[in-house]
């Protein structure tokens, strides 16, 4: 007995020990948890205290994230200790690697079930045999004859194959079913193919399920054992233990749940931070998707996550709304001509960001988040799902239209939430759509008043952002925001269009042989403008500057043109509007309704005519 204190002492001192080790290692390091849970698990099996011992197992194959065996061999001894031995035979062969110590784990685990009462457990304890010697005591004492004999060996075969087919039936369910199923499809010619190696692959994969099944029907179809290990209670499924022991899991599992949807919101942070825009909207679609799967009874905090998600995504659109330092002033010129909706035929993508990232498949895209829009409820997700229909019209199709009520929409939707990131974003959305529905008036006093807005609530580099495009817009015209048919862009479209390298060599000998016609039969023909006009546009326009930093991103083509100056001149953008001129506009943006309501999240909304359209 004392020895016995003795070894229990040892063991809690190592318990303790243990538990000091896995709080110095609380910092994800999985690598070094699984063991100590390991561990821990085997010095609770040696006293006895089943459910820690099971609780820690459990531990370790939730740290394992290197897929080792030593979390699953330590797991179905645990299970053959509870007397589940069943499962722990199943946990044995489906993490079998070849090693020795799985092998001896299915020799005891069979071994234990072959002494049960059942096929092997000899004459004494056989339900056929005791049947029979009962029988034959009952007729000695009445004076009956005795029953007929017969072959024992093929009579025992028989009952037993009968007893074998319902009980594999019974214990096994669909298992027994399945390894029927391999068998016919073993003995199916014509299901393996002509081919000899894709026979070979086929028969090897089958003896190897079918070799499992077996082993599992082997040693499952007998009786349930007549003893039990540590006083444990073969109903599993109906004791306090196994109550306690979901609770212990699905707290386990909420745990790790709530760990892994932290570190991936992080991470969406960070891509945020680093101006990483296109692995920000991947990593949110995807932890949205995994979201929206959870039960929100396994995850009770679940709309806080979608909430945070589309906080970092507002954030993340206002962010891209800045002055890169890293690129010229010219190429970030172009990044707010791209933001305001100049026209161009082809915006490079390295640009075209500013205003969303580069999606495939617009229009199925677009349908989801209709579909997704009209069941949402929060008023972020509104704010979201508007936002990203209008981005996507004004991508696909012309902007304007359905884009500005989408962005209305949005606009109201963020001042419900009261979030400053999605009602700054859609105000910046509200001008891009004014800009291109032909309202120069109404979209610059309306990029004047998301400048004053982003000033009253700290965003200092929106405001450096906007200051440049307010000096930009003293440059353009109302025409430039109007799709452009210019002849250039159209004789360069044929061009690309021919199939082969001859055809589109023809094409451009035949669009140079047409400068030879008179002016008057150059008219006459779709497309063609005059050599005079042509050489006034090309004086005009000048490719787009090429950065160091982006030589190998940015590709020009001949449709990529901007207006600029002399290309012998520093690019420069002076400020042409007088103090006076500025003044008014300020004051038209503080007084006019219209324009006011967009300075402040508390600000009274404006009606406005233009509504979203499904």
């Amino acid at each position: 007995m004392a020895l016995k204190a003795y070894e229990k002492q040892w063991y809690e001192t190592a318990i303790n020990l243990f538990d000091i080790a896995e709080n110095v290692h609380d910092t994800g390091e999985y690598e070094l948890k699984m063991p100590l849970c390991i561990y821990k698990s085997k010095t609770h099996r040696a006293l006895a205290n089943m459910e820690d011992s099971r609780y820690e197992a459990l531990k370790a194959l939730k740290f394992n994230r290197e897929n080792s065996t030593s979390p699953h061999l330590n797991y179905a001894h645990l299970l053959y200790h509870e007397n589940e031995f069943e499962e722990a035979l199943q946990k044995f062969v489906k993490s079998n690697d070849g090693t020795l110590e799985f092998e001896r784990g299915i020799n005891l685990v069979m071994g234990t079930l072959s002494n049960c009462v059942g096929r092997n457990a000899g004459d004494m304890f056989d339900a056929e045999v005791v049947g029979q010697a009962v029988e034959v005591m009952k007729r000695e004492q009445l004076g009956l004859p005795l029953p007929p004999k017969f072959d024992d060996s093929s009579a025992r075969e028989n009952i037993l194959k009968i007893r074998r087919r319902y009980l594999a039936g019974r214990y096994l369910g669909e298992v027994a079913k399945d390894k029927d199923f391999l068998e016919k499809l073993q003995n199916k010619a014509t299901f393996k193919g002509a081919s000899q190696d894709l026979k070979q692959t086929i028969d090897e994969l089958l003896e190897t399920a079918l070799d499992k099944l077996f082993k599992k029907q082997e040693a499952m179809w007998h009786r349930k054992p007549l003893y039990c290990f540590y006083a444990k209670v073969r109903d599993f499924q109906s004791s306090e233990y196994a109550k306690k022991f979901e609770a212990h899991k699905r707290a386990l599992d909420k745990a790790m749940l709530e760990k892994v949807l932290m570190k991936q919101v992080k991470e969406l942070v960070a891509f945020k931070n680093n101006n990483q825009y296109v692995k920000c909207y991947a990593r949110m679609f995807r932890l949205r998707n995994r979201l929206k799967m959870i039960d929100p009874r396994m995850l009770p905090r679940k709309i806080d996550y979608l909430n945070r998600i589309m906080e970092i995504m507002g954030e993340m659109y206002l962010s891209s709304k800045r002055l890169l330092p890293k690129l010229s002033d010219e190429m970030n010129d172009l990044r707010i001509k791209c933001f305001l909706g100049v026209y161009r035929q082809h915006w490079p993508t390295s640009l075209a960001e500013v205003n969303h990232v580069d999606v495939k498949h617009e229009e199925s895209l677009k349908k989801r988040f209709e579909a997704e829009l009209e069941i949402a409820k929060d008023c972020r997700e509104k704010a979201f799902f508007h936002y990203e229909i209008a981005c996507i019209i004004g991508m696909k199709y012309e902007a304007g239209g359905d884009m500005r009520g989408h962005c209305f929409a949005a606009y109201e939707a963020s001042k419900k939430c009261n979030n400053i990131a999605w009602f700054l974003n859609s105000i910046l959305l509200i001008v891009r759509s004014t800009l291109a529905d032909n309202r120069f008036e109404e979209g610059l006093l309306t990029l004047i008043a998301a400048r004053e807005a982003c000033n009253n609530y700290h965003h200092q580099k929106q405001v450096k952002f906007l200051d440049r495009a307010i000096l930009l817009m003293q440059h353009l015209k109302p025409e430039d925001f109007l799709v452009k048919k210019s002849s250039l862009v159209a004789e360069e479209k044929v061009i690309r269009l021919m199939p082969t390298s001859e055809l589109k060599s023809s094409a451009a000998q035949f669009i140079v042989n047409l400068s030879s016609f008179p002016a008057w039969r150059r008219m006459t023909l779709p497309g063609a403008g005059s050599l005079k006009d042509r050489a006034k546009e090309i004086k005009f326009l000048r490719p787009l500057p090429k950065e160091k930093t982006d030589e190998t991103e940015l590709i020009v083509h001949r449709d990529d043109w901007v207006a600029g100056l002399d290309d012998t001149e520093p690019y420069t953008v002076k400020d042409i509007w007088s103090k006076e001129k500025k003044k008014q506009l300020l004051t038209t943006v503080y007084t006019e309704p219209r324009y006011k309501q967009f300075l402040s999240i508390e600000g009274e909304s404006v009606d406005n005519e233009s509504k979203p359209t499904t």
